[in-house]
């Protein structure tokens, strides 16, 4: 396996267990995503 189909199929199932998790729409789990990402960045 390739390193672009792991992260493909790890963002498949994230954004699959997000939508399971929140119950919100599939296209929130970017902002989502990035908005924590930069918090964690930020408050490291």
């Amino acid at each position: 396996m390739d390193i672009v189909s792991i992260v493909n199929h790890w963002f498949e199932w994230s954004t699959n267990n997000w939508v399971n998790m929140t119950g919100l729409p599939r296209d929130t789990f970017i902002p989502a995503f990035v908005g924590s990402t930069i918090l964690a960045v930020l408050s490291f």
